[in-house]
């Protein structure tokens, strides 16, 4: 087959296999792709997974926000208003894209076709083998690019250029590489592990979708917080004290020496690098009139420091230096 033409075979009765170039069903035949229209099919629903990402981020935006306005949840800072979607839109592309070039494409190809068969136990197992993998990974890849200066100014300080007001958005506000690295390379794995059982491959996928966003949204943990996803109070329940909250990792984002887990705080606690949220979540009518009076006050000193608060806490690179220095 040259590089423009297409192959027509008999098709069996089965269904097409994942990652066999045979993608595309006709009645009665499968159409065989070249390579380069592979590639580009895999890229098309890479980017098609983004926006259905960012659609969710903004579901979550509007949603966690509507929770917190009628006050089931409480807020650590105020919720700013720039979103950002742009940025975290092309910044998930580094994760989504070479995982469906991957899965259509190289997936052991000619292997066994699509499964939509479901178990429990089995949902279960893939669950905690994906979570346990992702979270060792991530907790010794995100603490190295705090340890070593280097990595950390390349690759990871854009993410941390907001420290205290948080939202869902604020995952996508980081270097494409080092998404790649910390979601894109376990994202490719899980591929190859889980098969084609298109539920055990798809479903901790999206968990930790849900898990970073919610984890960066700037509000207290609470139980209204798992109507957004299937499995969050699943495992919730199963990882009980275990589990980070969303206060956990708000922590990390004002002190960055501590609290580096993806979904636990195991490893955060046997090396020591664990560290309780002390800072105090409000209702939406507190933050409300904080926004009213920051800066308005008739006492000059107090007014600049009303101002100085709200340009830390709602600004970028408002981190104090004793927050960040390096060593442990």
């Amino acid at each position: 087959m040259n590089a423009t033409s297409l192959v027509f075979t008999k098709a069996q009765s089965a269904p097409l296999p994942l990652g066999s170039g045979t993608s595309l069903p006709l009645p009665g035949f499968a159409l065989t792709l070249p390579l380069a229209l592979q590639w580009l099919q895999g890229i098309v629903l890479g980017v098609a997974a983004s926006t259905v990402a960012i659609g969710y981020s903004e579901v979550l935006f509007q949603g966690t926000a509507w929770l917190y306005k009628h006050g089931l949840l409480l807020r650590y800072y105020p919720l700013p208003k720039e979103r950002g979607a742009m940025t975290a839109w092309i910044n998930s592309m580094s994760f989504t894209v070479p995982t469906a070039v991957y899965a259509l494409v190289y997936r052991n190809p000619g292997g066994p076709a699509i499964s939509f068969d479901f178990s429990l136990w089995k949902m279960a197992l893939y669950m905690a083998l994906y979570m346990v993998i992702h979270d060792t990974f991530f907790y010794w890849c995100h603490r190295t690019f705090h340890v070593v200066r280097p990595l950390y100014d390349w690759l990871h300080a854009m993410h941390h250029e907001y420290s205290y007001a948080m939202h869902v958005y604020i995952v996508g506000h980081a270097e494409v590489i080092e998404n790649f690295i910390q979601v894109g390379l376990p994202f490719l794995a899980w591929t190859y592990i889980a098969g084609h059982n298109w539920w055990y491959w798809l479903l901790p996928l999206s968990f930790v979708i849900f898990s970073t966003l919610i984890g960066h949204s700037g509000y207290r943990s609470h139980y209204s917080l798992m109507v957004f996803h299937p499995l969050a109070a699943p495992v919730a329940i199963a990882s009980g004290s275990h589990m980070l909250t969303v206060g956990d990792h708000q922590m990390h984002h004002s002190h960055r020496r501590v609290n580096f887990g993806l979904f636990w705080r195991s490893w955060d606690k046997y090396m020591g690098s664990y560290r309780k949220c002390e800072t105090r979540a409000y209702n939406y009518e507190f933050w409300q009139e904080w926004a009213l009076a920051a800066g308005k006050s008739t006492h000059p000193d107090v007014a600049k420091e009303q101002q100085e608060q709200a340009k830390k806490w709602l600004g970028q690179h408002q981190v104090e230096f004793h927050e960040v220095e390096w060593g442990f």
